[in-house]
């Protein structure tokens, strides 16, 4: 007989999206006896969760400093709010493993488990595919840096952030109509495959951010080594503008190898099928969410290390605009 354990939607990251399906931590049951699973690890992923959100809102204060008409600024602020959601998220089926059915808000109705799937679903990829947008802005600031200047705007970054919605949204849609409250009172999807595939989705996003990440890191070496540079710009706003550039493309770097090394921990994970290495699985899943968590906050020390981004908050936080 078997009762199934922590395997839903309770994590991962980059930061990078975890939708397997997960119950409560019950025991394990089979010929051999009761296999109860470790609740360390879980521990451990929704405290480092915790800390990861708080993490961000410092990113968010830098975003708020900025100066400037630069769609950086909106992009950051998108971001590292999509980080905190995606913690949360974390955290949220952490309680649920750890706690029992009430501290599940999906559990109270049938509307709130498609309502809280769905929001899950998106919430969980969203932030991958917002570090995209931010790696291919940054190589377009570097590599165009006219046209970037007269198109790319705060209020225009928000199409592609509203395309990217849109998208995740809809894709969505059938985890919302798949997702039911079973008589046990537990918000289940009805279709593992597809919650499997979808965990995958965020993987083109963080391969696309290496991408644009390696060209970007080699157009700035390019230009350091020739000196390239547009002299009829004001010395600050230029200066500014290069130390945004370069705290973004080391979040991304940073963001590309958490990614990695979680969604190679999630595939671990997903390999894992028979009875006697669910805990295991358990195991994995947990450790790719400590390591995605451990990217997101990585990414907050490295901007307040850069003293634009250090002004930019202290900025936003003692003067008035």
């Amino acid at each position: 007989m078997e009762i199934s354990i922590v395997e839903a939607d309770w994590g991962q990251t980059a930061e990078s999206a975890l939708n397997t399906t997960t119950d409560y931590l019950e025991p394990l049951e089979d010929d051999g006896g009761v296999i109860l699973p470790d609740m360390t690890p879980i521990k451990v992923a929704t405290a480092v969760a915790v800390l990861a959100a708080i993490s961000q809102m410092t990113v968010v204060i830098i975003s708020r400093g900025l100066t400037g008409d630069l769609s950086a600024k909106t992009l950051l602020m998108v971001q590292s709010l999509a980080e905190i959601a995606k913690q949360i998220v974390f955290v949220s089926y952490g309680s649920c493993a750890l706690f029992g059915k009430d501290f599940c808000l999906r559990e109270v109705s049938q509307i709130l488990c498609q309502f809280t799937m769905h929001a899950v679903y998106v919430l969980v990829l969203l932030p991958d595919w917002t570090a995209c947008l931010v790696a291919i802005d940054r190589f377009i600031a570097v590599k165009y840096g006219v046209w970037y200047k007269e198109h790319c705007s705060s209020r225009a970054a928000w199409i592609p952030i509203g395309m990217t919605l849109v998208v995740l949204i809809s894709l969505g849609i059938p985890r919302n109509l798949q997702s039911h409250l079973t008589p046990g009172i537990r918000c289940l999807s009805t279709s593992d495959r597809y919650d499997q595939i979808s965990a995958l989705l965020g993987i083109p996003g963080v391969l696309i951010v290496i991408y644009f990440t390696a060209k970007l890191l080699r157009l700035i070496a390019q230009r350091r080594n020739t000196g390239s540079s547009n002299s009829n710009n004001n010395s600050n706003n230029r200066h500014n503008v290069s130390s945004i550039t370069r705290a973004l493309t080391w979040g991304c770097l940073a963001f590309a190898v958490s990614s990695v090394i979680a969604y190679m921990m999630q595939m671990t994970a997903f390999l894992i099928t028979t009875l006697d290495k669910k805990v295991q699985r358990v195991f994995w899943f947990s450790l790719s969410n400590i390591v995605g968590s451990i990217g997101v906050m990585v990414r907050g020390w490295i901007y307040l290390t850069i003293e634009a981004m250090r002004v930019a908050f202290f900025r936003a936080l003692f003067l008035k605009k």
